[in-house]
C-alpha cells in the first residue's frame, strides 16, 4: 500500500476517455455498413459508454473527495457537472433537427420511430436530457441521460458526511438491482432509475474511493488483467446489446475489466510508472466534443458520398450508397469519417467548449475544499 493519492490531473483518465470515445466512433461508422466489412472486435465498440461510466463514477469520487460537506458545495457541484454538459450538448443536439427539418420535413431523421408525444415536447425534452421512451434528437445523449441522473444522486453526498459515501453507494447499487428484477413498468422514468448500467458507474466510485485511500494492490497485473479481460469480452460477446440480450449481461462483461483498467492505469500514473503519450491524453481532452460530432460527421459524409456517387468508382462505393460496395470504399468512407471526427471534435474542443467552460466557471466557483 502507499500514501492516499495527492495528484489532481490524471492523464491516465483523459487517455482512457479518448480510447472510448474512439470505441463508440468506430461502433458507429461500422454499424452502417458492417455486413461488408469482415466482422471483427469493433462491432462491440459500443463497450466504449461502458468505460465512460466507470470513469464517471471514478471521477466524481476522486474530484469531490477533498470538499466540504454543504448545501452550498452540492449546489455549486451540480452547477460545475451541468456546464460541463448543457452547453455543448445544447449546440449539437440543435444543428441535427434542424438538419432534419430542413432536409425531410420533420426533427426526427427517416426511419426513427416517432416519438411519443408532439415533436415541441419531444425537442424540450431532449435539450433537457429528460428520460423519454425514444432516443434523443442526436441519440448519442441517451448516455447524457444517465449521466445526469448520476449527478443528481450522487450530489446528496455533499450532504452527508465523508464516511457515509461507501454504504449510500453500496445502497444505491442494491436498490437498483432490487428495482431492475422487480419492476417492470413503462415509465421512462423508472426505467432509468432502475437502469443496471447505474452499476458500472457506482463500481468506478469505489475505484475512486480505493484511489483516494490509499488502497494501492498490484497494479500493474490488475491493469494487463483488465486489459486481457476487455478484449476477450469484445471478441466473445458477440449479441448486440440491444437485441434481447439482459442489460445485465453486457454490464457483467465490462464492468469489472473496465475497473480493473482504470485502477492499474491510475496507480501505475500515481507511482510515476506509467507514460502517457501526449496524443492520447489530447484526445481525452477532445473526447466530449468527439463524442457529440461524430453522429453528424458521419451524416455529412454520407451525403457527400452520395452527391459524388457518379463520380466514384464502383470499387469505391461505400455502403451507404451502393447495391453492391467493394470493401476499399468502406474502409476509405470509415477512415474519412474517423478523421474528419478527430479534427472536429479539435476545432470545437479549442473555439467552442473550452471558451464556454471559462466563461461558465467565472460565473460561479467551483465547489470548496476542506481545510
Amino acid at each position: 500500500m502507499t500514501a492516499p493519492a495527492t495528484r489532481t490531473t490524471l492523464d491516465s483518465v483523459q487517455a482512457l476517455r479518448g480510447l472510448a470515445a474512439m470505441l463508440v466512433v468506430i461502433y458507429h461508422v461500422t454499424g452502417v455498413q458492417k455486413d461488408e466489412l469482415i466482422p471483427g472486435p469493433w462491432e462491440r465498440g459500443y463497450a466504449g459508454v461502458d468505460m465512460f461510466f466507470v470513469i464517471s463514477g471514478f471521477i466524481l469520487t476522486y474530484i469531490t473527495h477533498t470538499y466540504t460537506r454543504s448545501l452550498q458545495t452540492a449546489w455549486r457541484f451540480l452547477y460545475a457537472r451541468a456546464t460541463r454538459v448543457y452547453p455543448l450538448w445544447w449546440i449539437f443536439a440543435s444543428v441535427l433537427p434542424l438538419y432534419f427539418l430542413m432536409t425531410y420535413g420533420s426533427v426526427v431523421a427517416p426511419g426513427q420511430p416517432a416519438p411519443a408525444s408532439s415533436e415541441g415536447t419531444y425537442l424540450a425534452k431532449s435539450l433537457l436530457l429528460w428520460p423519454q421512451s425514444t432516443l434523443p434528437v442526436l441519440s448519442v445523449g441517451w448516455t447524457l441521460v444517465h449521466e445526469v441522473f448520476f449527478y443528481l444522486v450522487f450530489s446528496l453526498a455533499l450532504l452527508l458526511r465523508r464516511p457515509v459515501l461507501p454504504f449510500l453507494l453500496a445502497v444505491w447499487a442494491g436498490l437498483t438491482l432490487a428495482g431492475s428484477w422487480l419492476l417492470r413498468t413503462d415509465s421512462p422514468v423508472l426505467d432509468l432509475v432502475t437502469s443496471q448500467l447505474t452499476l458500472e458507474f457506482i463500481a468506478g466510485a469505489f475505484v475512486g474511493l480505493a484511489i483516494r485511500q490509499g488502497l494501492i494492490f498490484l497494479p500493474r497485473t490488475l491493469l494487463l488483467l483488465g486489459v486481457t479481460a476487455f478484449i476477450a469480452g469484445t471478441v466473445l460477446f458477440t449479441s448486440e446489446p440491444m437485441a434481447g440480450l439482459p442489460l445485465m449481461g453486457r454490464v457483467a462483461v465490462y464492468t469489472l475489466p473496465c475497473c480493473a483498467i482504470l485502477y492499474g492505469s491510475v496507480a501505475l500514473e500515481q507511482q510515476r510508472g506509467l507514460q502517457v503519450p501526449g496524443w492520447s491524453v489530447a484526445l481525452g481532452n477532445w473526447s466530449y466534443a468527439l463524442y457529440l460530432a461524430h453522429l453528424i460527421v458521419m451524416i455529412g459524409v454520407q451525403r457527400l458520398s452520395r452527391m459524388a456517387e457518379g463520380l466514384l468508382p464502383q470499387a469505391l462505393r461505400p455502403y451507404v450508397i451502393a447495391a453492391e460496395p467493394g470493401l476499399w470504399g468502406n474502409l476509405v468512407f470509415s477512415l474519412a469519417v474517423i478523421a474528419l471526427s478527430i479534427v472536429t471534435a479539435a476545432l470545437v474542443h479549442r473555439y467552442l467548449e473550452s471558451p464556454l467552460l471559462d466563461l461558465t466557471r467565472k460565473i460561479i466557483r467551483r465547489p470548496v475544499l476542506a481545510t
